[in-house]
C-alpha cells in the first residue's frame, strides 16, 4: 500500500509542469515569398500594410501601375493560407532608392518585419516611391514593422 501511494505521488509530481508555452517558445524566422518589388510613380501614402483579403489586395493592385503589377510573381493569393506584408516608402527624388522587408520573425506575441530603406545614389531624377510586397503564412498574430 505504501508503495502504491508513493508511486502515485511520484507520478503526479513528474506529470505536473509549471512551465507555460511562453517558456518553451523559440522565435522562428519566416522566409517570405516575393510577390512584387519596384518603384511606384504614383502618389501612394507611405505605409506598412498587412493584407489579409482579396478586396484589399485588389485595391492595392489597382493603385499601382500596370507596369508594376505585370511583374508580380503571382496575383491570385490564397488568403485562407497566406497574408501579404506591404511596405511603401515615401516619395523620393530619384529612382536610386529601394525598400526591403529584410527579416520576418515570429515571436510569441507578434510577427516582426524589419524594413530597410536603401539608397544606391544612382537613378533617374523623377519622383518615385519604392515598394516591396511579400507573402507569409497566415497568422492571427499582429505584425509589427520596424
Amino acid at each position: 500500500m505504501k508503495t502504491l501511494i508513493l508511486s502515485t505521488f511520484f507520478f503526479l509530481a513528474i506529470s505536473c509542469n509549471n512551465s507555460d508555452d511562453s517558456d518553451s517558445f523559440v522565435p522562428q524566422t519566416i522566409t517570405p515569398v516575393l510577390i512584387g518589388k519596384g518603384i511606384h510613380s504614383g502618389n501612394a501614402l507611405q505605409s506598412n500594410l498587412v493584407i489579409t483579403n482579396q478586396a484589399d489586395w485588389l485595391q492595392l493592385m489597382n493603385s499601382l501601375t500596370s507596369a508594376n503589377t505585370s511583374n508580380f510573381t503571382e496575383t491570385n493569393i490564397d488568403f485562407n493560407n497566406f497574408q501579404l506584408l506591404v511596405s511603401i516608402d515615401g516619395t523620393r527624388p530619384n529612382t536610386g532608392y529601394s525598400i526591403d522587408i529584410s527579416n520576418v520573425i515570429e515571436n510569441i506575441t507578434n510577427i516582426t518585419a524589419t524594413v530597410s530603406i536603401l539608397n544606391s545614389g544612382n537613378g533617374f531624377t523623377v519622383l518615385s516611391q519604392p515598394f516591396h510586397i511579400v507573402k507569409i503564412p497566415k497568422s492571427t498574430k499582429p505584425v509589427v514593422f520596424q
